[in-house]
């Protein structure tokens, strides 16, 4: 009883750590959707660009953490059915309120949980300044570039300096 009692704190403890680093990862991912946010109202295709290619290790590395916190739970899930034959267990019951890993370990879910829906939302503003950046970036440019096209004044710059009289010194 002792050893089943180990094997479920230290699985607890590995889904507490992985869910730990997928939250980080999450603000991660976010922060980079922020940027591409600025990128696209900037109608700067370089850093569009940039970003996403940013993007991509940081969900990959994501998705790996991801896979590790299901594959835990299954085996959470599996080790406490068979040792309570085969009944469906309530989650109250694995993760009872009373104790303090887990309520950190819902604390956590409802990060994720928070997180992804901020990252939600971000995508499809993201989606919509993209299709103003496809609308209207060809514009822009254009405009940009007729402006650095632009004929400075012919002949000479003069300058001129104001001075002021000092009173009595």
């Amino acid at each position: 009883m002792e050893k089943q009692i180990y094997h479920i704190t230290s699985l607890k403890q590995e889904l507490r750590e992985c869910m730990k680093k997928e939250i980080g990862l999450m603000r991660e991912v976010l922060a980079n959707m922020h940027q591409e946010e600025v990128a696209l109202i900037m109608f700067d295709k370089n850093g569009w660009i940039r970003t996403l290619q940013e993007r991509f290790p940081l969900v990959q590395g994501l998705s790996i953490l991801r896979l590790k916190r299901d594959e835990t739970v299954k085996i959470m899930m599996s080790y406490i059915q068979v040792n309570h034959e085969e009944q469906k267990i309530p989650m109250e019951k694995i993760f009872p309120s009373s104790h303090e890993d887990s309520c950190e370990i819902l604390y956590l879910s409802d990060q994720i949980l928070a997180l992804v829906a901020k990252m939600n939302m971000q995508h499809t503003k993201n989606e919509v300044l993209t299709k103003k950046y496809d609308l209207y970036a060809p514009h822009v440019q254009n405009t940009i570039k007729e402006w650095t096209r632009a004929p400075f004044p012919k002949g000479k710059i003069k300058a001129s300096v104001a001075t002021i009289p000092q009173e009595n010194m």
